[in-house]
């Protein structure tokens, strides 16, 4: 018994290093994914970055309020004017 537990002690296991590669790699395309939204409202300086924020968060779990966010951080935006002040 003591010579299987020896030779059981001294098998490497290189599946449990790659499927913890893949884990990990899934985890972040997931949660890219999920935050997908946000992102690209970040990216095209929506002007209701937070409002998309925050219920992409929170209520993007839900396919509907998914779809909402993806589509609202899409939407046309007026260019911001910017204001002088004069001295």
């Amino acid at each position: 018994m003591d010579e299987l537990d020896n030779i059981l002690d001294n098998i490497e296991f290189p599946a449990i290093e790659s499927l913890t590669a893949v884990a990990i790699a899934w985890i972040t395309f997931s949660i890219i994914l999920y935050m997908l939204p946000t992102i690209i409202a970040i990216l095209r300086r929506h002007k209701n970055i937070a409002s998309l924020s925050v219920i992409n968060v929170f209520f993007g779990w839900t396919l509907l309020a998914y779809v909402v966010c993806l589509a609202w951080s899409f939407s046309y935006q007026e260019p911001r004017r910017r204001s002088y002040r004069r001295p």
